[in-house]
């Protein structure tokens, strides 16, 4: 049986987005419920798939944006030396 988001699961996905290492009491907190019904939901939503994972996500610098190449070309002419 496929789980049925309310608005607190919408809400901890939310938030888990902006900053997926927040604490269990803090994620708790700012939805205006206990850790153990924030612990379950998070549980509940990864053991039904629709969290998968938690990644780290790096700020862009200067250097991100340049764009580098090597590009190597061999040329065969019977008329040049």
């Amino acid at each position: 049986m496929p789980l049925i988001l309310d608005d607190l699961d919408h809400r901890l996905i939310e938030m888990l987005k902006v900053n997926a290492r927040l604490p269990l009491v803090k994620l708790a907190q700012a939805l205006g419920c206990a850790r153990s019904t924030a612990q379950l939901r998070l549980k509940a939503l990864e053991d039904a798939g629709i969290i998968t994972g938690y990644t780290v996500s790096l700020a862009a610098n200067d250097r991100s944006r340049v764009i580098q190449a090597m590009v190597l070309i061999a040329i065969e002419s019977k008329s040049e030396p």
